[in-house]
């Protein structure tokens, strides 16, 4: 499974749009689900991209606090336990990303490890 953390899952690269990327996946035989509830927010994308990481993952991790997020976090975790699971956005480095905060909350809740890229 891809799970597409992106709040908006589109793209001016050919292909990385959520449509088509379903398209292609599926194609593959690859699910791909847009988990939007997990993106980063416009407001918290700067200490990503200058180099204050802790800063950034710190209010990422407050700000998926909801209720639709934490089910989001469990059904990943759920997943993760049962097939491989993949998780994109548009930051290359997952170290400098939000996804580092939600690999580490579905690592914490899944108890499995996680392999990386």
């Amino acid at each position: 499974m891809l799970a597409d953390v992106r709040l908006n899952a589109v793209s001016r690269r050919r292909g990385f749009s959520k449509t088509r990327l379903r398209e292609r996946l599926s194609e593959a035989g690859i699910e791909y689900v847009h988990f939007r509830c997990l993106g980063n927010p416009k407001e918290n994308r700067a200490p990503f991209r200058t180099g204050r990481i802790t800063e950034g993952k710190r209010v990422f991790a407050d700000l998926i606090a909801s209720e639709a997020a934490r089910a989001a976090l469990d059904e990943l975790s759920r997943r993760t336990r049962l097939e491989v699971v993949a998780v994109m956005c548009f930051e290359a480095d997952h170290a400098q990303c939000h996804r580092q905060v939600i690999a580490d909350m579905v690592r914490d809740r899944a108890l499995v490890p996680l392999l990386k890229a």
